[in-house]
């Protein structure tokens, strides 16, 4: 057992023997008084209550060592990430082929990513004829869910698929961010492929990992 407050030991064990001889001389104070007037003696339950009373505040202050050890800093393994969600919020998306449609099956896979992801810092994107940029970087997970759960009822959705812009200006926010130069980061797209207005005119970073989701049948 490691005790962080050993230098307390003395004192403690010497206030509790103090504060367990003060608490019976009083307890045996009024048990003469009540088997003096009353002619009633103290019950073997009375004073099994007071020995585990005793016993609870000797353990209470016996607490005070610090019981759990000295601290110990552990550096995690895993580095912190930053990660771009960019969900498709075109008129195709709301093609029923996949149960509710595709916009809101994408919300599904996205809330489902960001309660799974570890030491990462998440944004949160729409695109379609232009990007919006719902949400910067936040690793607070229930502000993430809540966020993305609150797009099944936006007005947001409609319009073509520019994923050209939007990978475009994904990027840009890991310039503001950090090491323009060295980009590091993950973007993740969800969309159902269609209508999209070519690929990027630029190569991406070597840091900058792409990863796309169909959302769809083959029909």
């Amino acid at each position: 057992m490691n005790l962080n407050r050993l230098e307390l030991l003395l004192p403690i064990v010497l206030f509790t023997l103090l504060l367990i001889y003060f608490y019976y001389k009083k307890d045996k104070k009024i048990q003469g008084i009540v088997e003096d007037n009353w002619l009633m003696k103290a019950t073997k339950v009375l004073t099994i209550r007071q020995v585990l009373m005793y016993l609870g505040v000797s353990l209470l202050l016996f607490s005070l060592l610090d019981l759990r050890g000295p601290t110990e800093q552990v550096e995690g393994s895993i580095p912190d990430q930053k990660t771009v969600i960019i969900v498709d919020s075109s008129s195709s998306m709301f093609v029923e082929d996949v149960r509710p449609n595709r916009y809101k099956k994408a919300l599904i896979l996205a809330r489902h990513f960001v309660k799974q992801a570890v030491a990462h810092q998440v944004s949160i994107v729409l695109f379609s004829d232009i990007q919006k940029r719902l949400v910067p970087f936040t690793d607070d997970v229930d502000f993430l869910v809540s966020r993305i759960s609150a797009l099944e009822n936006d007005s947001l959705a409609g319009g073509g698929s520019n994923i050209t812009q939007a990978l475009q200006e994904s990027l840009s926010y890991f310039k503001t961010s950090g090491d323009s130069k060295n980009l590091r980061g993950n973007i993740l797209i969800l969309t159902d492929s269609e209508g999209h207005d070519g690929n990027l005119s630029e190569p991406l970073p070597e840091g900058i990992n792409v990863a796309v989701v169909g959302i769809g049948t083959r029909s």
